[in-house]
């Protein structure tokens, strides 16, 4: 059998399974040993990200904060289906915007009146792990950039990525006060499903990690984004998933595939997120500014983040 648990922010037992997710098992094929397959919660040896560098990232809260997310519109956020209940609001309270430390002032707060999970999401395979949240009243932070149909090309194997958020600094530890960041390469997904316990990663999931381990998105993590820079820009390709344990050797970190979702995206939101419909521009060279936003068309602003990472290497 294989336990399934999404990489949330709640520690609860050992293989870091987290309380606020349900375990799933899988139907034993006797293919692989059993498993314990995480939602991931936390950023693992990475660094402290400088303060405004990634203003499109967002902390979701169950009461207490439960998982990463991306602001993509002024109306939408975009997680993780396993963040999400299936109530009305996906059993999110509240959602913070544009806030580096999550104990300080400042951001945005906002509510939720709809959560979106896709139809076809499977809570024991993780596979479709996607979900977007409208907010009540519109936010005014930038957004972040969506990977449009013409860059998928460039998701390759080899291809530096950088995953961020506030999860755990380590396997089984606490979340990060802090939002952290971590570039790890993307690996292709033949050679993941090779990997024990990862027959399951389909062609709606991106594996990226070290063979060796060590960098990896953790507990906490979830929903939260996967960035790769395309044509000078920070897009998000991938959406924090799954992953067995956090940062182990030949145990990649598992993300929803973005690219594989734009229509749907553009269909939920009614034609408000139009990753195709986007401008790439690119900011001026005399900004100052971590992070430089431009109007567009269609995702209403694009974040080109400068993942400069303050020296920090821990809480």
């Amino acid at each position: 059998m294989f336990a399934h648990a999404a990489r949330l922010g709640l520690v609860a037992a050992t293989l870091t399974v987290f309380a606020a997710t349900q375990v799933a098992c899988a139907a034993d094929t006797g293919e692989e040993p059993e498993t314990s397959i995480e939602t991931a919660d936390a950023i693992v040896g990475g660094t402290v990200a400088a303060q405004g560098a990634w203003p499109g990232a967002v902390a979701l809260y169950k009461g207490s904060f439960a998982c990463g997310g991306t602001l993509i519109h002024k109306e939408w956020v975009l997680t993780a289906a396993h963040c999400v209940s299936s109530t009305t609001t996906g059993g999110i309270t509240r959602v913070v915007i544009g806030k580096n430390k999550l104990s300080a002032s400042g951001g945005e707060t906002k509510t939720v009146d709809r959560a979106i999970k896709h139809a076809s999401y499977s809570s024991s395979t993780l596979d479709n792990d996607i979900a977007l949240l409208h907010l009540s009243t519109p936010a005014t932070s930038p957004v972040a950039t969506l990977v449009s149909s013409a860059q998928l090309a460039k998701i390759v194997g080899g291809a530096t990525t950088t995953v961020v958020g506030w999860g755990t600094t380590r396997e089984g530890g606490s979340v990060s006060d802090s939002l952290r960041q971590v570039d790890v390469p993307i690996i292709e997904n033949a050679s993941c499903k090779s990997n024990s316990g990862y027959s399951r990663v389909s062609a709606n999931m991106i594996c990226a990690a070290f063979t060796t381990g060590g960098k990896d998105a953790c507990q906490g993590d979830s929903g939260g984004p996967l960035f790769q820079k395309i044509d000078d820009k920070y897009v998000q390709i991938g959406v924090v998933s799954w992953g067995i344990g956090c940062a182990r050797a030949r145990a990649p970190g598992v993300y929803s595939r973005v690219g594989n979702y734009l229509s749907w995206i553009k269909t939920q939101t009614a034609g408000a997120v139009d990753a195709d419909a986007a401008t790439l521009s690119t900011p001026p060279s005399s900004s100052t500014s971590s992070g430089s936003v431009t109007t567009t068309s269609g995702n209403d602003a694009t974040l080109d983040p400068a993942p400069n990472a303050d020296t920090d290497t821990d809480e």
